[in-house]
């Protein structure tokens, strides 16, 4: 049975779609909708389209395969108002001699895709000692000096960009410093939420509360605020005063995904899946491709320091420095690093790579990445 759909899939989790004779990518990660206007590009997306239900695939930026479905056992593929499900691989046939796209086009295509599902987190301070895969972080502004200018302008240049900004789903400010917020936010324009990270030593009886449309301060120490103005009464702006004891630790920001309810206590002790756990957790098909293709944990994500060395695991190794380079070329570092962790699934590290369960499980996580261990599951507790 052949799909009554025509589209095809454009890296690993990228849609193109023609919806009256407009072309659309659609991103099913983010389920962000982008529509190519570029007249070369969509000739040969229509050509493609005519062709195939589902047409080629770039790996690694360099080469396109042709990709065809096999029916057998799969039926229709369906798409509905919230989900977009594309085929397992095993439900693909891959013809390398067909689609060979040309180099030029899918660099183009890339460097639009990555905005759109982007997160910055700029770390002001020296963050990181490193010994046998453990990273400690701490907050310590007082030795920017000239660095900080550097950062501060690359801050500027990003967030004032008429093309970047307004496709980044959030930036994080880790500071110690008021002084720091209210240069940054002299040189911004007045546009999305930017969250800034404090620790509570910073206001010693403040405590926060917020969402995404609105920002609510309780203080008892007014004065402590006054330097910041109306920064509080603006919701664009939300300012997390946190316990620095929370923030300081490395494995406090390790990114759990853990399955409880409300046993907190109970699941610190014991925060790995077992193998029973991952074969009975209900998936769709778009989730388990998801899990072969991209780590959902790390991708669209970088880390500046102050020195502008940057990564896309705060454990990971360092791929560049941002300062260095266009922002554009970081993101396809990003892409093609081999220290990038955007594509790190579980069918690329052993022992997951041998498992039939591997992309079943979640996402490699901080954790994995400190201990240099990815079977987790198989942990006696």
């Amino acid at each position: 049975m052949c799909s009554k759909y025509r589209f095809f899939v454009l890296f690993q989790f990228i849609y193109v779609k023609k919806i009256e004779n407009r072309i659309f990518l659609y991103n099913t990660f983010t389920n962000n909708k982008y529509e190519i206007l570029e007249p070369e590009i969509i000739k040969n997306f229509e050509i493609s389209l005519k062709l195939y239900n589902a047409a080629f695939q770039i790996n690694k930026i360099n080469t396109a395969y042709c990709q065809n479905l096999v029916n057998e056992g799969f039926g229709e593929i369906i798409e509905d108002e919230k989900d977009l499900f594309i085929p397992l691989r095993s439900c693909l046939k891959i013809e390398n001699n067909k689609s060979i796209i040309q180099r030029d086009e899918p660099l183009i295509i890339l460097k639009q895709l990555l905005s759109n599902v982007l997160e910055f987190s700029f770390i002001m301070s020296d963050i990181y000692n490193k010994s046998q895969h453990e990273r400690q972080y701490f907050f310590s502004c007082d030795n920017l000096e000239d660095d900080s200018n550097r950062i501060f302008d690359k801050i500027k240049y990003l967030l004032n960009n008429d093309n970047l900004f307004p496709r980044l789903q959030s930036v994080n400010i880790y500071t110690k410093k008021i002084e720091e917020i209210e240069l940054i936010l002299g040189l911004i324009k007045n546009r999305n939420i930017i969250r800034f990270h404090i620790p509570i030593e910073l206001y010693l009886s403040a405590r926060v509360a917020f969402n995404e449309y609105n920002t609510t301060v309780y203080l008892e120490r007014k004065d402590e605020l006054e330097s910041i103005g109306d920064l509080l009464n603006n919701h664009r702006y939300v300012i997390c005063i946190e316990d620095v004891n929370s923030i300081v630790p490395y494995n406090s920001l390790i990114t759990y995904k853990p399955r409880f309810k409300d046993n907190l206590v109970f699941f610190q002790d014991n925060i790995f899946l077992s193998e029973y756990d991952i074969v009975n957790q209900k998936h769709k098909v778009h989730e388990i491709i998801k899990n072969g293709v991209i780590n959902s944990y790390d991708f669209g994500k970088i880390f500046i320091d102050i020195k502008g060395n940057y990564g896309t695991n705060m454990f990971s190794e360092s791929i560049g420095n941002f300062f260095e380079n266009d922002i554009k070329d970081n993101f396809l570092e990003c892409y093609k690093s081999n220290e990038s962790t955007w594509f790190l699934t579980r069918s690329k590290v052993e022992p997951c790579s041998n498992c039939n369960y591997c992309d079943l499980c979640p996402p490699i996580s901080g954790l994995e990445f400190i201990l240099d261990k990815f079977n987790l599951c198989q942990e006696i507790n």
